[in-house]
């Protein structure tokens, strides 16, 4: 058993194919909490936005110009006014 080495919430009660009762799933928190700090990318992706920057390729002023880069969309994106309207 698994009970006191992770933190859960229960899901509302399923049906499973092959199974007669209801199944409750549980969701797992927290697992995944460390895991951007040892990525060596950054990566988001939506509908409008992709952004993947790759660390391992950069060396210190790489770094900081990309860190600009990233600052002055962010200041243009804050700044616009929604297209879309």
């Amino acid at each position: 058993m698994v009970k006191n080495e992770f933190e859960a919430v229960a899901g509302e009660p399923i049906r499973a194919k092959g199974i007669a009762r209801e199944i409750t799933p549980y969701f797992v928190k927290g697992i995944f909490d460390d895991l951007e700090k040892e990525r060596p990318y950054i990566s988001s992706e939506s509908d409008a936005m992709r952004l993947f920057v790759d660390m391992r390729m950069l060396d210190e002023k790489g770094r900081l110009d990309t860190a600009t880069e990233l600052e002055g969309a962010a200041a243009r994106l804050r700044n616009q006014s929604n297209a879309a309207d």
